[in-house]
C-alpha cells in the first residue's frame, strides 16, 4: 500500500473520529444519565484501571511494529511471520494478566484500596477485555505502518463504538445499570477484535509469495525488536498514564460522585485531541521513512503543516470545551457539578498534548526513543506528585492541573530536543493565535446566551452552534490561506447535490 493511499484514509479517519467521539459523547450522556454520578464514578476507575493495562500490555509492539513495517524492504511474508510471533506472545501475556486479576488481585484492591462494593467481579469482567483489546493495538500498529490503517479505522472507530452503543441501549433499557456498562463494552472488544483479526487473515498480504521453512526467520529476529519496544511501550505508557493517573489518585481522595462529575469532564476535554490524532496517523511511519532516507527538510515540513494545521482545527474545540463545559449538568443530568476551571483546565493541557504532540514523533521515529522516555518520565512524575500534592486540597481542579502541568512540561522538552533533529524549533508563533482568538470569541457569545436566554439545552446548544458559524467566518477571513480557501470551497460544492446547483443557477 502506498503512502499516498495511507494519506488518503485521513478522511476517513476524520469522518470514523466524528462518529466515534459522536457515539462517545451520546453513550457518555445516556449511560451518565441511566446510572448517575456515583456509578459513573466508579465505572470512571474501572475504564481508567483497564487502560493502564491496555498501555502497558502491547509491550510498544504498536509502535515499534509501526516503524518495522512502515520501513521494511524485505519480504512481507517474512515480516508477517515476525509480527505474528509477537502478537501471540503477548496474548499469552495478557492471558496470564487476566488470570492474576481473577485470582485475588482485584479482590484485594477492593479490600484495600478503593472499597467499592463488587469492585472485584467489575473488575475481571473488564479485564476479560484485555487480551482482546491488546492485539488490536498492535495490529493497529501494522496497518498504519503499512499505510493502510482503513480496516483498523473502520473497526476502532466505526464498528466498536456503535456496536458499543447498541449493546448499552439494550442492557441499560433492561435494568443492568453498571454491570451492563462493563459486559457492553467488554463484548464489542472482543467481537471487534474476531473481525478484525478475520480481515488480517483474509485481506493482507494476499497474493504474496509464502516461505520456505528454510526462509523462515528465527525467533530471534523477533525479539530483536523487543528492546526497542520496550522502550517505546514505556514512552506510550508514560504518556498515556497522565491521562489516567488523574482519576486513579482522585479515587483515593474524593467520592465516586465527584469522580464521576471529574470523569464526564475530562471524556469531554479529550475530544479536544479529535483532529491531532486523526492527521497522525500515517506522521510516524512517514517521519521514519524520511528520516531513514536523510530528507531532514521533509521532517521538518511535516511537522510544521501537522502543527499549523492540527492548531487551527483543535482551537475551536478547545475553546468550547473550556466554555461551555461549566455547563455541562444540562446535559449529564442534575446529578452531576461541573467547574468551569476544571474543563478549561483539562481542555488546555489536551490541546497543547494534541497539538504539540506530533514532536514526539521527531524523537521516538529517529532513533532518540530514549530521549522521548526520559521526557516522559519527567513529565509522568509531574503529573502524579502535583495530584497527590493538589487534589487534597483542591480536589478536582487539583487533578485537571496536574495533567495540565505534566503536558505543558512534555511538549515543551519535546519541542527543545527536536531541534536537534530539524534544526529549528517546530510550529511558528502564528500558531498560538487560533486559541487566543476563539477562546475570546467563546466567552462573548457563551456570557451572551447566558444572560438572554438563561441556562437551559436550548441556549446551551444555540450558543454553541452561533460560536462554531463565528469561527467559520473568523477563519476564513483571518487564517486561511488562499489554497486552503480554494481546498474548503471545492470540497464544500461536492457536499451539494448538482441538481440543487442547478435549480440555484
Amino acid at each position: 500500500m502506498s503512502e499516498r493511499a495511507g494519506a488518503k484514509s485521513i478522511s476517513f479517519q476524520l469522518v470514523g473520529m466524528v462518529l466515534q467521539n459522536s457515539a462517545m459523547l451520546v453513550t457518555g450522556v445516556y449511560v451518565a444519565r441511566s446510572i448517575g454520578a456515583s456509578d459513573y464514578g466508579t465505572s470512571a476507575i474501572l475504564r481508567s484501571l483497564f487502560q493502564i493495562a491496555a498501555v502497558i500490555a502491547p509491550i510498544g509492539l504498536d509502535l515499534s511494529l509501526q516503524k518495522y513495517v512502515g520501513s521494511h524492504h524485505g519480504s512481507l511474508a517474512a515480516a508477517r511471520v515476525v509480527t505474528n510471533r509477537l502478537r501471540f506472545l503477548v496474548f499469552l501475556l495478557t492471558t496470564v494478566a487476566l488470570a492474576i486479576v481473577a485470582g485475588g488481585f482485584g479482590g484485594w484492591l477492593n479490600e484495600h484500596v478503593y472499597k467499592i462494593p463488587g469492585l472485584d467481579l467489575l473488575l475481571v469482567l473488564t479485564f476479560a477485555a484485555l487480551p482482546f483489546q491488546t492485539d488490536i493495538s498492535i495490529l493497529s500498529g501494522i496497518y498504519r505502518g503499512r499505510f493502510n490503517p482503513t480496516p483498523q479505522i473502520a473497526v476502532s472507530f466505526y464498528l466498536m463504538p456503535l456496536l458499543r452503543l447498541l449493546l448499552l441501549l439494550i442492557l441499560l433499557h433492561f435494568g443492568w445499570g453498571l454491570m451492563g456498562v462493563v459486559i457492553a463494552t467488554t463484548c464489542s472488544t472482543v467481537i471487534s477484535f474476531a473481525l478484525l483479526n478475520a480481515h488480517y487473515i483474509m485481506r493482507q498480504d494476499r497474493g504474496a509469495p509464502g516461505l520456505e521453512s528454510r526462509d523462515r526467520p528465527a525467533w530471534g529476529d523477533g525479539f530483536a525488536l523487543l528492546e526497542p519496544s520496550l522502550w517505546m511501550g514505556i514512552s506510550i505508557f508514560l504518556y498515556s498514564s497522565i491521562r489516567m493517573v488523574d482519576i486513579v489518585v482522585l479515587g483515593l481522595f474524593q467520592s465516586t460522585k465527584e469522580i464521576g462529575a471529574y470523569s464526564a469532564t475530562s471524556t469531554i476535554a479529550q475530544i479536544v485531541q479529535f483532529f491531532p490524532h486523526a492527521l497522525s496517523q500515517t506522521l510516524g511511519p512517514t517521519i521514519a521513512r524520511h528520516y531513514a532516507d536523510g530528507d531532514i527538510a521533509a521532517v521538518r515540513s511535516l511537522l510544521n503543516g501537522n502543527i499549523r494545521l492540527t492548531s487551527l482545527l483543535a482551537a475551536p474545540i478547545f475553546s468550547g470545551v473550556a466554555v461551555w463545559g461549566a455547563g455541562m449538568d444540562v446535559l449529564f443530568g442534575d446529578s452531576f457539578a461541573f467547574s468551569g476551571a476544571v474543563s478549561f483546565t483539562l481542555a488546555l493541557g489536551y490541546y497543547v498534548s494534541g497539538v504539540a504532540g506530533a514532536t514526539g514523533f521527531a524523537l521516538s521515529m529517529t532513533g532518540r526513543h530514549r530521549a522521548e522516555t526520559s521526557i516522559l518520565f519527567f513529565g509522568n512524575i509531574v503529573a502524579v506528585v502535583a495530584c497527590f500534592a493538589l487534589i487534597p486540597v483542591f480536589g478536582q481542579l487539583g487533578a485537571a492541573a496536574g495533567v495540565c502541568l505534566a503536558y505543558l512540561g512534555i511538549n515543551l522538552m519535546r519541542t527543545l530536543a527536536a531541534r536537534s533533529v530539524i534544526g529549528v524549533f517546530a510550529g511558528s508563533p502564528k500558531d498560538i493565535a487560533p486559541p487566543i482568538v476563539t477562546l475570546a470569541l467563546g466567552y462573548i457569545v457563551y456570557n451572551l446566551a447566558q444572560s438572554f436566554g438563561g441556562h437551559n439545552a436550548v441556549t446551551f446548544f444555540s450558543a454553541g452552534a452561533f460560536y462554531l458559524c463565528t469561527v467559520g467566518g473568523v477563519y476564513w477571513f483571518a487564517f486561511f490561506t488562499v489554497d486552503e480557501k480554494r481546498y474548503v470551497a471545492e470540497r464544500t460544492a461536492r457536499l451539494i447535490p448538482a441538481k440543487l446547483l442547478r435549480l440555484s443557477w
